[in-house]
């Protein structure tokens, strides 16, 4: 039996063409152009500011959707899911991971979130990635 290797998506698309930029930028969250796979952050400015590539979605530097002091919920890097994480030890813990957004404020409403962070996640779109 034949093994594949699993691969991320090619930017290219499908048609090996290079990916529109609907294509690359789907989410809520402003994609990374330059193909890090992280959301991309602007400056007062708007100029864009630098990804790190040690920068993880483990470190409080990643970018949340939904923030408290002890829960955050996160767009995954290649933007497929969002990810409920619990602050522990100085670092973010995954705890669910979902694709749908009742789903996701299911298990925010039972992790604790306020009504006003409970508002940002139904502003979301109903699948994430579409």
């Amino acid at each position: 039996m034949l093994h594949k290797k699993l691969m991320p998506p090619s930017p290219e698309g499908p048609s090996g063409g290079i990916a529109s930029q609907k294509h690359l930028t789907h989410s809520p969250l402003k994609r990374d152009l330059q193909g890090s796979g992280y959301p991309a952050q602007e400056d007062a400015s708007g100029a864009p500011i630098p990804v790190s590539g040690r920068r993880r979605e483990c470190s409080d530097e990643y970018p949340p959707v939904v923030l408290t002091d002890k829960v955050r919920v996160i767009e995954c890097r290649h933007g497929i899911q969002w990810i409920v994480q619990i602050a522990h030890g100085g670092q973010w813990h995954s705890r669910s991971f979902c694709r749908n957004r009742e789903a996701l404020i299911e298990l925010c409403v039972r992790r604790g979130l306020d009504d006003d962070d409970i508002a940002v996640l139904r502003a979301l779109p109903e699948w994430c990635g579409s």
